[in-house]
């Protein structure tokens, strides 16, 4: 996702940086500006990195930068027809690409570079409707863009292409580009611009000398797949399945299903069944079709992380029962089934319905705990466990790996339910049955009491966890709140398993983020009393701005922990947009936090 802002006048920000303490070693903040303010700059933040480009305007020209580094001056910004479209970051977000307009000339701009240049003409608009134009590799290795003058009167006035690294592939291309998962193939069809019924199959650059659409890579790049319509002198047209041009499969139909990794693929085939109407689908395995798959409906399609199993949704008759086929073997009928996932040791794990009541099944086990609706906070854990919690006619419950504990108290949120990261621990948020005071519920044992005060939820399109985290090293939880349960009385604090770490009176903290390895945690602060935004480290305030230049922050990529323990984010000041990093020091951490925090009782 791109986040596009327009950045106005704002109220001049307070930048400070506070690093040292007595007993608190100094923590290393590097802040650079990384675009100006001007009314009216639009700005896109990477997925990753937190790095800023930003499209400004000199005088009658236009400059994009990149955390302040500037790319070429050109005429204007071309749109692909969304306008956050017009930057593109590679996946891991080091890298971007656009394209723009230089007197009659278009060009493409890669990580800040002219990488390719071609005349315009009349038509300083030819990218409008081509989608990504400057695209890259899921690897972020590869660059590619795609052109089509939209405005030509005929095919062969103004071809189209794609061109790869920049160097150009045939004309007539399709749009529409298949690349291998690991960045590295590509394939895509072109059609002749003289001839429209010739179309080639160009893979890596070159004809593939066989015919084959809807190119699709599997997940190792071994392997291309295709497929093609053969209409027959008599009957109905025969869609054939090709791998790299061998024909694997005939059918009506056919959908090619990839797996994350490895060398495979799941072909559902169809077949037209005349007396009952539409397409009967199947699971084809080798050249044979799997006993017992044919259905009325077939997918969608799972995978479990090693790509080593699969589970398919399957309605035998129109408006009947579903069930899963799972490695090929058909499971039990229900009305519904929901949320399937796999463990990490591969068993299948899905809610369903039977009549009023849902279940949690794993593997082919039913749970013999019968729940009241699908409201299940299933979760999976390291080690094949399998937990979730959700009310049944009895009240309400937390089941973890097939054992039922009652909750004597009102679950807030059954989404809290979950496994620490190695897995041998479990949390849930668990309020008094009046209300009031709640606690996270640690392997079943209920923590201190506390008026929970839930993390703020700062960023848009991401749900950052409500009412606590796990520690790294799974040792506690850590929500926010005020101790007891006689409401708010004006003190707030972290509680970090059985301990309390007074906060005074800061009512709300946003994005707590600890260090991969634990060892230090950051948070920000909605200090809304005086306008402004903290940034703390190990119980130190170690950055504050003006409120109003949060929105880089607040945006998908503004706020990041790096796997060295970095804190990277963006904001605005009155000196410009900023990004800041922010490295711990060695004399301080979390065991300092628990140190100077209070043991409390349950």
């Amino acid at each position: 996702m791109r986040t596009v802002t327009r950045a106005g006048m704002l109220v001049p920000a307070l930048l400070t940086v506070l690093v040292t303490s007595s007993g608190w070693a100094q923590a290393k903040v590097d802040a650079q500006v990384v675009a100006p303010n001007e009314d009216g700059l639009t700005y896109y933040i990477s997925p990753k990195g937190a790095h800023l480009v930003a499209i400004t305007q000199r005088g009658s020209r236009y400059v994009v930068t990149r955390d302040g580094v500037p790319g070429p001056q050109v005429d204007a910004i071309l749109n692909p027809g969304t306008a956050s479209w017009i930057m593109n970051f590679s996946p891991d977000g080091e890298r971007y690409g656009y394209s723009a307009r230089v007197g009659q000339e278009w060009i493409a701009v890669v990580d800040g570079k002219e990488v390719f240049r071609r005349p315009v003409g009349s038509n300083d608009l030819i990218m409008r409707g081509g989608g990504p134009w400057v695209q890259f590799s899921p690897n972020s290795k590869h660059w590619f863009v795609f052109y089509r003058n939209t405005v030509a009167q005929q095919p062969t006035e103004d071809p189209s292409w794609y061109a790869w690294d920049g160097i150009p592939g045939p004309k007539g291309a399709d749009h529409g580009i298949a690349v291998s998962p690991d960045g590295e193939r590509y394939a895509y069809l072109v059609t002749n611009p003289a001839n429209p019924q010739q179309t080639t199959l160009i893979v890596d650059g070159k004809p593939a000398g066989y015919v084959g659409f809807d190119p699709i890579f599997n997940a190792d790049g071994t392997r291309l797949y295709t497929t093609r319509e053969i209409r027959p002198a008599q009957g109905s047209p025969v869609t054939e399945v090709m791998v790299d041009g061998r024909v694997v499969a005939r059918a009506n139909n056919a959908a090619i299903h990839v797996p994350p990794v490895g060398s495979g693929a799941l072909i559902l085939v169809s077949r037209r069944d005349q007396q009952r109407g539409g397409d009967r689908w199947a699971i084809l395995a080798g050249s044979a079709i799997v006993p017992n798959s044919e259905s009325f409906q077939l997918g969608p399609v799972w995978f479990s992380a090693d790509g080593k199993h699969y589970a398919v949704k399957s309605t035998v008759t129109p408006g009947g029962p579903v069930s899963l086929i799972v490695d090929g073997v058909r499971q039990r009928e229900y009305t519904s089934v929901d949320s399937v996932r796999f463990t990490d040791d591969g068993k299948v794990v899905y809610l369903a319905q039977a009549g009023a009541r849902w279940f949690v099944v794993t593997g082919d086990q039913e749970s013999d705990v019968a729940l009241g609706s699908m409201f299940v906070s299933l979760a999976t854990g390291k080690g094949g466990r399998v937990g979730y919690a959700g009310s049944t006619t009895q009240g309400q419950v937390v089941v973890v790996d097939g054992k039922a504990t009652r909750i004597e108290g009102r679950l807030v949120a059954v989404d809290e339910f979950r496994f620490s990261p190695d897995g041998t621990r479990y949390a849930y948020w668990v309020g008094s049955v009046g209300g009031g005071a709640g606690t996270v519920s640690v392997d079943g044992a209920p923590g201190v009491p506390s008026m929970s005060k839930d993390f703020a939820q700062f960023r848009p399109g991401i749900k950052d966890p409500v009412k606590y985290i796990w520690s790294p090293d799974s040792k506690f939880t850590l929500h926010y709140g005020s101790p007891g349960n006689q409401g708010f009385g004006g003190e707030y604090g972290m509680f970090l398993g059985n301990r309390y770490l007074p906060m005074g009176s800061t009512s709300r903290i946003v994005m707590p983020a600890f260090t991969p390895d634990g060892q230090h945690l950051f948070w920000a602060v909605e200090a809304g009393q005086r306008g402004m935004m903290e940034v703390w480290l190990d119980g130190k305030m170690v950055f504050e701005f003006d409120d109003q230049g949060r929105a880089p922050m607040a945006a998908p990529g503004g706020w990041e922990m790096g796997a060295d323990g970095v804190l990277t984010f963006l904001v605005q000041t009155v000196e410009g947009f900023k990004r800041i990093r922010v490295t711990p020091g060695p004399g301080t951490g979390v065991e300092a936090l628990l140190a100077k925090a209070k043991p409390v009782k349950g």
